[in-house]
């Protein structure tokens, strides 16, 4: 099945007041003249200061050679978070495999981890999240090199999402709750766009399971601006737990827990 932005449109609202939109040929627009470019087929649901930050602009150029290859590299990654990250991609597999409905994948990043599961879980239709454009662009020329037709790529806030209450089916998020400003915040927006029962499955780095990942994590990982939080696995926990969820774990593999939990 194909997912297209006139099909994910009834699902978007404006981030600022929360108005239904509607498209135009480069943009989607509010009844009250609030105006949201569609740039190389990605929609930009962000605020209009936050589409100039030019903090975010340097990190867009340069983000995805180093992202894919740090994520890449057992090595650098085992060294970083222990031998058993080695994992993460086992523990997160059964929640690349929804097989229906309409998915939120935030931070979808250079569809490095979810890209695959997309194309091969055709009949589920995913909104695929971040706030980089230029992550975005890598994940959608990505999914185009893959042939993949069943997702609709969004920059937004996760702080803030731009989607209606309670219409997602489930939501995956592969490494990026340390990176969040406020990942309190967005356990709760999660929580809100979510229907009741749908699940939720995040892996994020956490702080107080190595000295070595403590140290990289505050002297590389944050002044790099991949991380802004470094946080322990009960703090995570206690988020996803105050947004709405219930029956939340985790499973620890080296410093990366992999959360789960269901809307109440």
């Amino acid at each position: 099945m194909t997912f297209t932005l006139d099909d994910a449109l009834p699902l978007l609202r404006c981030p600022v007041t929360g108005a239904t939109l509607t498209r135009t040929d480069d943009a989607l627009v509010t009844s009250d003249g609030r105006q949201y470019p569609i740039v190389d087929g990605i929609v930009d649901l962000t605020e209009e200061a936050q589409r100039y930050d030019r903090s975010v602009s340097d990190y867009d150029a340069i983000a995805g050679l180093r992202y894919n290859f740090f994520l890449f590299n057992p090595f650098t990654m085992s060294f970083t978070w222990g031998p058993g990250v080695l994992r993460v991609p086992l523990l997160m597999k059964p929640a690349r495999e929804i097989t229906s409905g309409v998915v939120l994948d935030v931070p979808c990043g250079t569809g490095i981890f979810t890209a695959r599961a997309y194309k091969k879980n055709r009949q589920t239709s995913i909104l695929a999240v971040d706030f980089s454009m230029g992550m975005l662009r890598v994940a959608k020329r990505r999914a185009k090199r893959l042939g993949v037709n069943n997702a609709v790529f969004i920059r937004a806030d996760v702080a803030r999402l731009p989607i209606a209450d309670g219409c997602l089916d489930g939501c995956i998020s592969m490494a990026g709750f340390h990176a969040f400003p406020d990942p309190a915040a967005a356990a709760s927006q999660i929580g809100r766009v979510l229907k009741r029962g749908a699940t939720v499955t995040a892996s994020v780095a956490c702080s107080g399971e190595r000295l070595i990942s403590d140290f990289m994590i505050e002297k590389v990982m944050k002044p790099m601006g991949y991380f802004q939080q470094g946080l322990p696995e009960s703090a995570y926990r206690q988020q996803f737990e105050q947004g709405g969820f219930n029956e939340v774990k985790s499973t620890m593999a080296g410093a990366v827990a992999i959360i789960r939990g269901e809307r109440s």
